[in-house]
């Protein structure tokens, strides 16, 4: 079993209560492009092609994810959507 620290534990909790809350692909207003919540996040800590970033590929390698990670997460859950990200409403209260 792969062993996960407890950021990344609670970023897959988080994953999955806005797929739940909102569906599970989320579309980005700037790129066309659609990103799943794990995605999404990436592309609002490291840019539209985070992918491609040095500092997105040292984080993807570390044994946890970063606190910052965390801190974004819970903006976006407590409604502080990206400008880049279009909002959806709750598919159900």
């Amino acid at each position: 079993m792969l062993e996960t620290g407890p950021r990344t534990a609670w970023v897959i909790g988080w994953i999955d209560r806005m797929a739940a809350k909102y569906g599970g692909v989320l579309h980005d207003r700037e790129t066309g492009r659609q990103w799943d919540w794990g995605q999404a996040l990436c592309r609002q800590m490291y840019g539209p092609d985070w992918y491609n970033q040095a500092d997105w590929a040292a984080a993807d390698d570390a044994p946890d994810v970063p606190a910052e990670a965390i801190s974004a997460a819970k903006a976006w859950e407590s409604g502080g959507w990206p400008a880049w990200a279009e909002q959806r409403e709750p598919r159900h209260a």
